[in-house]
């Protein structure tokens, strides 16, 4: 058994630089039985090198060692992805992880730091299997960190260009941007007695942004690129209310005195304490809620629905009505995590994400009927998710500066 040359043939597979004899070779020592605890010996190490939380799931390294078995030997330098669906699997999440079915479905190894990791679930006769395509060199990079607060008074402060520490004192609030993309209101003792009346600030993030604010309640909210909240510097009355334009996340502070409302695209979303995300972009179909901790009520133009944990509010924009269903609420704030999460999502819902993290242009000349998965992490370069995507076999990018277009 030569198992530097079994282990080098696999990192090559892994890495897409294996030769076509290379690979017959491979396929021939993957067949015999005492390679079969070569590898899995690899795939103990890799696992355990990288494993969700500290576990290594026995179903997850025999599913993976079945796949990979399955693609040496098969007849195609390249697999067929049934139904176009592309994996990366993410690292380690510090929270919200995403349900482990996906991962123990995943046909990845990881051999070198550098590989890619992604797999198809099954492969259809009628999917024309295609070399993959060169990666595109044309780099773009990641949104950031970065808002924009608007005072009460007009004043704008950008808030990637600003120094950490304390930025203004308004009342006995004073405002404090923490050096992990955060802005804090933070009361102060001795502080000035709110005027008379409210007033408000808005934070602002643009495309290819996101940031976190800690309202003066307590309550955490983290925004999404393309995205807005507009609050008071104080909380008073009955009520705390905030209007949200685009996705946000919220955590908001338990106070039965006054329940907490989200005005959002003429609907009003009224919670006691509780963990839900809001997908309000204009450029969507539909204005979705999904909720992961405690209860929530969605009022729309006479309808009224309240949500339960792990239920998604869907209210058409033509419509207005409210559909409830059941979700994994995990995937609606994967963004949040740093992952783009996609389930049978259409190219165009795919480009839309891309467009506002990214700040690119899209074009079509041509749209795949096909809907992808995908699980990628939001950190990477364009040019890496666009070739992710390319794999498939069903859609195709040029890029030209910041647009991007789109065939198949």
């Amino acid at each position: 058994m030569n198992s530097t040359l079994f282990r080098s043939f696999l990192d090559k597979y892994i890495t897409d630089t294996i030769t076509i004899d290379e690979k017959k070779q491979l396929a021939a020592m993957i067949s015999q039985p005492e390679y079969e605890q070569e590898l899995a010996s690899i795939l103990i190490d890799e696992l355990q090198a990288h494993a969700y939380e500290g576990e290594e799931d026995p179903a997850i390294r025999a599913s993976i060692q079945a796949h990979i078995s399955q693609r040496i030997t098969s007849d195609s330098e390249v697999p067929a992805f049934g139904g176009a669906r592309v994996y990366e699997i993410p690292p380690r999440r510090q929270s919200f992880t995403l349900p482990r079915v996906a991962v123990a479905a995943a046909v990845l190894l990881v051999i070198a730091t550098t590989a890619w990791l992604i797999f198809s679930g099954h492969t259809e006769k009628n999917i024309v299997k295609t070399n993959n395509p060169a990666p595109i060199q044309t780099e773009i990079l990641p949104g950031t960190e970065k808002a924009i607060l608007t005072l009460a008074d007009g004043s704008r402060i950008a808030l990637d260009t600003t120094r950490n520490g304390a930025i203004t004192l308004q009342g006995n609030t004073s405002l404090i941007k923490a050096g992990d993309g955060q802005l804090a209101y933070v009361p102060v003792k001795g502080g000035k007695a709110p005027s008379v009346g409210l007033s408000y600030n808005t934070l602002s993030v643009p495309v290819g942004g996101q940031y976190r604010l800690t309202l003066p309640d307590g309550t955490s909210v983290w925004l999404n690129a393309a995205s807005s909240i507009h609050y008071p510097t104080a909380f008073s009355g009955p009520d705390r209310s905030v209007d949200v334009r685009g996705e946000a996340y919220f955590e908001v502070a338990n106070n039965k005195e006054m329940p907490f409302h989200v005005r959002v695209n003429g609907m009003d979303i009224t919670v006691l304490g509780t963990s839900f995300n809001i997908n309000a972009y204009e450029n969507e179909q539909s204005v979705k809620t999904t909720l992961l901790q405690g209860a929530v009520r969605v009022t729309t133009t006479g309808t009224t629905r309240i949500l339960q944990p792990g239920e998604q509010a869907i209210v058409e924009s033509t419509a207005g009505n409210i559909k409830v269903t059941a979700t994994d609420p995990s995937l609606a704030v994967a963004w949040k995590n740093g992952i783009f999460e996609f389930q049978k999502a259409g190219i165009e819902t795919i480009m839309r994400q891309l467009q506002r993290w990214y700040g690119i242009e899209v074009a079509y000349e041509s749209r795949p009927s096909e809907t992808f998965g995908a699980s990628i992490q939001r950190k990477e370069p364009l040019d890496r998710v666009l070739h992710l995507l390319e794999t498939t076999g069903h859609v195709h990018f040029t890029i030209e500066g910041r647009k991007v277009t789109v065939t198949q």
